[in-house]
């Protein structure tokens, strides 16, 4: 359970005035969302919107490439694309110091 639901639901439970409004809540808490659960999914799904958004107004290049230079790098220093980075989205990092403003064209 959310423990930041878990003082709401504990109220909800001891509450004895009104048990619509106590029904109401707990069925809230318990509500399932409704959408897709599936994450590789939604991660598609969201690059696919992203890049929709890119090519119909340039005022989201920036904004884009700053967020996705501070994630890549981060995943970079933790190795997630390999210890010496040549599995970088980027570029290899073998063969050079890539970044957002100049990738390696393979």
């Amino acid at each position: 359970m959310n423990k930041k639901l878990a003082p709401l639901r504990e109220a909800v439970e001891s509450n004895t005035n009104g048990t619509g409004y106590k029904k109401k809540i707990k069925d809230m808490l318990e509500e399932k969302r409704e959408g897709n659960m599936d994450l590789k999914h939604n991660v598609k799904t969201v690059l696919m919107r992203i890049i929709e958004q890119l090519d119909d107004n340039d005022c989201y290049v920036d904004f884009y490439a700053e967020d996705l230079e501070s994630m890549l790098n981060t995943n970079l220093g933790d190795d997630m694309y390999g210890t010496e980075g040549q599995c970088d989205p980027r570029g290899d990092f073998r063969n050079g110091k890539w970044s957002m403003w100049n990738i390696e064209e393979k």
